[in-house]
């Protein structure tokens, strides 16, 4: 699977990268993939990646918002994308423990930990958009919220002023 996956990213880049330097070429060469040897050592870089989840968990400290999500899109849905073998879930929760731990040492200010727009709070949110993790957010979720979806007399509102302008009417 890794192979394959090697094989048409490196294709597909290499034809980005002729087309690029050749300004009068019209057609880019389908099937053209790259030698053995950039095969090899591209597979080796997937395969440490994969294995060592410390790396990704590194470079997810070092990237920046703007390019966060593309970063998660490529970590959660290829280098571990094989959700159901617990090889592969392991070493992504792996992952996150790493990052998670290294965001709690170094955070100043625990109130606004998941609540910020931050790494974590995007590895969370690209997570549950996995078939495990949607399953298992139904699983816990369901039950309570249907129970809170049955109280007729319940009062949601989040809204900070309209719950402060409802507190003022009760007391008058």
């Amino acid at each position: 699977r890794i192979a394959l996956l090697i094989q048409n990213r490196m294709a597909l880049e290499e034809q980005n990268e002729v087309a690029s330097h050749l300004e009068d070429a019209t057609e880019v060469q389908e099937g053209v993939f790259p030698n053995d040897d950039k095969t090899q050592k591209y597979g080796n870089l997937l395969f440490l990646l994969q294995s060592e989840p410390r790396h990704i968990a590194h470079l997810c400290r070092l990237v920046s918002m703007a390019e966060i999500d593309s970063l998660l899109q490529t970590v959660m849905f290829t280098i571990y994308g094989n959700q159901y073998e617990s090889r592969e879930e392991h070493l992504l929760l792996t992952m996150f423990q790493s990052v998670l731990t290294y965001q709690f040492d170094n955070t100043p200010d625990y109130s606004s930990l998941l609540r910020a727009n931050t790494p974590v709070s995007r590895m969370m949110t690209t997570y549950t958009r996995r078939g495990p993790g949607q399953s298992f957010l139904k699983t816990v979720l369901a039950d309570r919220i249907n129970s809170l979806i049955e109280l007729k007399d319940l009062d949601l509102e989040i809204n900070p002023l309209k719950v402060y302008e409802r507190m003022l009417e009760q007391i008058e």
